[in-house]
């Protein structure tokens, strides 16, 4: 299952609990959005858990990301790699400071391939980076 964003659409917005594989096609046509704008574009995309999909007043669907705080209220992991400061003391068990370091640790690596990694982080032991996987994940980091 995977939780997908709605915005731009008023009839059609909200987040929507659909079987992973589920293409930008079926999502639209599943919130009757494709039969109002047929022209769908990259529709055949599969889309990813945390998917916004932004419909412009053209009836245009736009793909991104949600944000941070509607990830964290989904219990959806967030990308450490593209997090901002702000973004990462949003998480329980990290402040302003820590995301600091974990920021600028990543500048320093150009980014996380692992989790594991944040123990390079200052501050950030075994038991800590414990209770932090259930809010964190690498993304698609070429290894």
């Amino acid at each position: 299952m995977m939780a997908i964003a709605i915005s731009g659409d008023p009839e059609s917005e909200g987040v929507y609990f659909l079987p992973s594989g589920t293409t930008l096609e079926q999502l639209l046509e599943t919130t009757m959005i494709s039969s109002q704008h047929k022209d769908v574009g990259s529709g055949g995309r599969t889309m990813t858990s945390g998917s916004h999909i932004t419909i412009s007043s053209g009836g245009e669907p736009g793909i991104g990301k949600m944000d941070v705080t509607m990830r964290l209220a989904l219990d959806l992991p967030v990308e450490v790699n593209g997090a901002s400061v702000a973004d990462l003391a949003l998480i329980p068990g990290i402040g302003e400071k820590l995301a600091y370091e974990i920021v600028a640790l990543r500048k320093q690596k150009g980014a996380f391939h692992d989790l594991a990694d944040l123990m390079e982080v200052p501050g950030i032991k075994a038991k800590k980076l414990d209770a932090l996987k259930r809010y964190l994940t690498t993304g698609d980091v070429p290894g």
